[in-house]
């Protein structure tokens, strides 16, 4: 009977120690499996944390980059077609103002010049005729007192005579 029992308490006590090991074990696993799962969905929500931050940080200074550059050339080629249209439009109006000015000299000198031309030819003429009249009078006046004076002469001679 004594060994009976002690036979039962060391069984017991065996049993009791292979139970607590077996416990101890499934807690430990249990245990090592929720830790490693809280560490791994941590872990995990940081990195996606950080990627998502790295990522929209970059997507947003690339976009903003593209904008800026696209926005940048869009003004620099309208600039440059104002630029273009306005020294377009000053040139043309300061061309057009010179050769204005430039026909309107020429053509003032060459009727000045025709003017004084028809006058100098008109003037020419009116002299001309003017001189050719008197001249033609003159001697007229002068034919004809010559030959009054013979003509008389001659008489006065045939009359005494």
């Amino acid at each position: 009977s004594v060994v009976h029992s002690v036979d039962n308490s060391v069984v017991h006590s065996t049993v009791h120690s292979v139970v607590d090991s077996i416990v101890d074990s499934v807690v430990d696993s249990i245990i090592h499996s929720v830790v490693h799962y809280c560490v791994h969905y941590v872990v995990h929500s940081v990195v996606h944390s950080v990627v998502h931050s790295v990522v929209h940080s970059v997507v947003h200074s690339v976009v903003h980059s593209v904008v800026h550059s696209v926005i940048h050339s869009v003004v620099d080629s309208v600039v440059d077609s104002v630029i273009h249209s306005a020294v377009h439009s000053v040139v043309h109006s300061v061309v057009h103002s010179v050769v204005h000015s430039v026909v309107h000299s020429v053509v003032n000198s060459v009727v000045d010049s025709v003017i004084h031309s028809v006058v100098h030819s008109v003037v020419h003429s009116v002299v001309h005729s003017v001189v050719n009249s008197v001249v033609d009078s003159v001697i007229h006046s002068v034919v004809h007192s010559v030959v009054h004076s013979v003509v008389h002469s001659v008489v006065h001679s045939v009359v005494h005579s």
